[in-house]
């Protein structure tokens, strides 16, 4: 499984796992150490953490839907972004990895799983900024004029996060 984010023009990390992943592998090698300290690194964090929801936008893989995936973002103010199933033309994420599976058969032609993963990892590192702002911008029109403009792609599970004030209770 490869995992990605970008924020506007700002790459974040890339995770590349080795097999079938679980819910329980989501939330402990992508959304603790990769997803969290991306997004709280982001140059708006300290006005909308804790003062604001973020909604994730997931594909609904199973290990998304899993309960335990749901109760760490629950914990941690992530609330889902109701999606329509198949609509990867809406999802930028998928144009970023049409866009990184091109260049890696094209440029690089790995024959082990090592060269596959280094070409991955060359060819997100290739990705310039502009071209993340203009996967964002049609997206952002579509989904919601407040979208804070965060995308984590993902060949399994893209992510979109947009602020919107917290619920007191």
């Amino acid at each position: 499984m490869v995992w990605g984010a970008f924020c506007g023009g700002t790459k974040g990390p890339l995770v590349i796992l080795q097999g079938r992943q679980t819910a329980a592998n989501l939330v402990s090698n992508i959304y603790r150490p990769a997803l969290w300290p991306f997004v709280e690194h982001m140059e708006w964090a300290p006005y909308v953490l804790g003062r604001q929801q973020l909604t994730l936008m997931e594909d609904g893989a199973p290990i998304q839907t899993a309960r335990v995936s749901q109760e760490w973002r629950e914990r941690n103010g992530l609330v889902k972004l109701q999606w329509p199933p198949h609509s990867p033309d809406m999802n930028p994420i998928e144009n970023l990895w049409k866009k990184m599976k091109l260049q890696v058969s094209t440029f690089y032609q790995p024959q082990t799983m090592d060269e596959l993963q280094a070409a991955i990892t060359a060819a997100w590192n290739d990705i310039p900024s502009q071209h993340l702002n203009q996967l964002s911008r049609p997206c952002q029109n579509e989904c919601n004029k407040s979208l804070i403009d965060m995308v984590a792609p993902s060949t399994t599970e893209g992510f979109i996060l947009k602020a919107t004030p917290k619920k007191t209770s």
